[in-house]
């Protein structure tokens, strides 16, 4: 998506029209600028003319010229492209996004007078731009050096600035400022096979399989390594380093791989940079190892003792025996292997599930948190959160493996019609729910009876009928698609409460101290009987109570607001209660709780709705107290009559005092 300012777009036109060679000195004569300057546009032309399906040639004491132009049609399309060639109007967040990623890509110092074409505003813009950028850019250790008449230049660690690049785009693809199209046009002459070859033979090589998240990370760390070297740009490692990698399986590996790629774009590649790409595969997250049957001296002794010690832990925290579930236990020791090498070698890693995890699991987030906070000393680093959450999603498979029985539902099948479809419908449920477990078929009169006698967690019902104590899910005989989804998410709720109550069991502090509301719920932040029309504005008025207090900020808001509208109704764990939450960074100034109860019952969610008659909103500043600030209010909440006397509440003194 390269943008041409009017003089390259003049450029391109003078070319077509002289089909012949023109020297970059005419040119220069011609427009009135420098030859630098012509230089400069013609590295940009070149880039845009790949996009079209065209290519420059250069050839020197002779000039430049478009090849193909000798085709009229080839004409044509090109003046085409240039006619309706318009200028983009780039939002502030847009604009400072290519103004660095035209830096990164410069082989020279970038005018202001370049970056004003390019992006069609004011030198003044830019200026202020740029001192945006450059503040954005020292908190990463990278400098912008300034020099008059030549402008503007990147400088820094060169490992930094790859990180920073590689950042930079993947954002971009999350923004859509970018697509891959335009990602392999930013980055130019490679061909996208050539290193997807490189990560399909490392695999091969070392017999292991990389996650498909950590071969799209490798192949744009890799693609950026290559850009930066073409601009001769290199990483430089003392020899301290670089003996501590030669003689590493991957790198010795590497350096074969690699010799194609050196003679095709006639570069040699120094220790240093083979030492870099070697980092970037220790680091990528590998799915599965060939040999899987791995011996202990295959890992380096470290590993196996934290492995040990972490498993411990997790046992201790959440009460489980895991020593015989040899799955977690391998698969923990191998992405620990992969995750302290990341870690130690200051390698970011990407984990798209983080936020999710966060907010639909925070229980098993913020144990692995606390869990994983004794083993930064021992690392040596800080442990971010996409690491925790990789740990949380090991910890939190083991923990549903192990408990999976003991938190799966009880469910009581009704049918009022034949024996023929009670039997259609608990054959369906048997093949497409295996997990729950299923009492009945029984007939309406009876369901009283049963209930008096069995734990049943909900009802599935061919007849529709209401029963205040439980939830009743009517469903065809069949079980179609959207049977299917509603049974599937009042499985989710269920098993998710029922884990949740677990692991407040587990905290001894909170199941032994007597806790009432009052202790952690001010009366100026609970709003009784509240009327509204939904549950964005019932979200509005619960963060109104903490706004007003300086707790929260606005950004923490629709931070909440973004969290239910991507990932639906997941704060639905009790019934009719939505407890909302967002990360603490989005503008938590103070731990904070506010309680409102509606009117009349609000739907959660956009496609899958969810019935909430109270609505709680928490904010910690440190992300380790949401366990605690969580399990209090489970404790109180999970006593059903605590939530009828808050649902029938007129004033604050009448809830105050209720405990676990």
């Amino acid at each position: 998506m390269l943008l041409l300012t009017k003089r390259q777009r003049d450029i391109i036109s003078l070319l077509i029209e002289k089909e012949k060679y023109i020297t970059v000195k005419e040119m220069a004569l011609h427009f009135q600028v420098s030859s630098r300057t012509i230089r400069y546009d013609l590295d940009y032309i070149e880039s845009w003319l790949k996009e079209k399906g065209f290519h420059l040639r250069r050839k020197p004491r002779k000039g430049i010229m478009i090849i193909g132009l000798e085709d009229e049609q080839n004409r044509q399309i090109i003046y085409k492209e240039i006619s309706k060639f318009e200028q983009k109007v780039f939002s502030i967040e847009e604009r400072r996004y290519f103004i660095i990623l035209y830096l990164l890509l410069a082989s020279k110092s970038i005018t202001l007078q370049d970056l004003s074409d390019k992006l069609f505003v004011s030198k003044n813009t830019i200026i202020n731009d740029i001192e945006y950028i450059e503040n954005i850019l020292r908190i990463n250790k990278i400098q912008l050096d300034r020099k008059t008449r030549f402008g503007i230049q990147i400088r820094g660690d060169e490992e930094i600035i790859r990180k920073v690049f590689v950042k930079l785009l993947q954002n971009g693809l999350n923004n859509k400022y970018l697509n891959d199209e335009k990602l392999l046009n930013l980055l130019g002459e490679f061909q996208i096979k050539e290193f997807l070859k490189i990560i399909n033979d490392m695999e091969k090589g070392m017999q292991i399989s990389y996650c498909d998240t950590a071969k799209d990370e490798l192949l744009i760390n890799i693609l950026v390594a290559f850009k930066r070297i073409i601009l001769q740009r290199w990483v430089i490692y003392d020899e301290k380093i670089i003996e501590k990698y030669v003689s590493k399986q991957e790198y010795k590996l590497l350096v074969k791989l690699l010799k194609p790629l050196e003679n095709k774009y006639c570069i040699q590649l120094k220790e240093s940079e083979i030492v870099y790409l070697t980092k970037l595969f220790l680091g990528a997250k590998i799915w599965r190892t060939l040999n899987a049957n791995f011996s202990k001296d295959e890992l380096d002794f470290e590993v196996i003792s934290i492995t040990e010690s972490l498993v411990q832990d997790i046992e201790q925290f959440l009460g489980l025996n895991l020593k015989e579930d040899i799955e977690f236990i391998n698969s923990l020791r191998l992405h620990l292997k992969v995750a302290i090498h990341r870690l130690r070698n200051n390698l970011e890693i990407n984990n798209p599930l983080t936020e999710q995890i966060k907010y639909r699991n925070p229980f098993i987030y913020e144990i692995s948190r606390k869990i994983m906070n004794k083993y930064e000393k021992l690392i040596g680093c800080s442990i971010p959160d996409d690491e925790i959450a990789f740990i949380a999603m090991y910890i939190g498979a083991a923990f549903e493996r192990n408990k999976q029985s003991g938190f799966m539902p009880n469910v009581l099948v009704v049918c009022g019609s034949g024996l023929a479809t009670s039997n259609l419908l608990i054959t369906r449920l048997k093949i497409m729910l295996p997990e729950i477990k299923i009492v009945g078929p029984v007939a309406l009169n009876q369901v009283k009876q049963i209930l008096d006698k069995v734990n049943i967690d909900f009802i599935i019902s061919t007849i529709k009928f209401k029963l205040e104590e439980k939830d009743v899910i009517v469903v065809n005989p069949l079980l179609e698609h959207e049977d299917l989804s509603r049974l599937k998410t009042m499985i989710f709720k269920n098993t998710t409460r029922k884990q949740l109550m677990y692991l407040s069991n587990q905290s001894n502090e909170a199941s032994k101290k007597k806790i009432k509301l009052k202790d952690f719920l001010d009366e100026n932040a609970v709003k009784l009987n509240v009327e509204c029309d939904n549950w964005i504005e019932a979200i509005k008025i619960a963060s109104g109570l903490l706004i007003r207090r300086g707790d929260i900020t606005e950004k923490y808001l629709q931070a909440m607001i973004k969290v239910v509208e991507n990932l639906g109704p997941y704060m639905v764990i009790i019934p009719q209660i939505a407890l909302v939450h967002a990360a603490p960074e989005n503008g938590v100034n103070r731990e904070c709780i506010s309680l409102i109860t509606l009117k009349k019952v609000v739907d959660f969610g956009n496609k899958t709705k969810e019935p909430v008659k109270i609505v709680v909103i928490f904010g910690t500043n440190k992300t380790n107290e949401h366990t605690e600030v969580l399990i209090k209010l489970i404790r109180i909440l999970e006593n059903q009559e605590n939530v009828e006397k808050i649902k029938s509440a007129t004033h604050y003194q009448d809830i105050m005092n209720l405990s676990n």
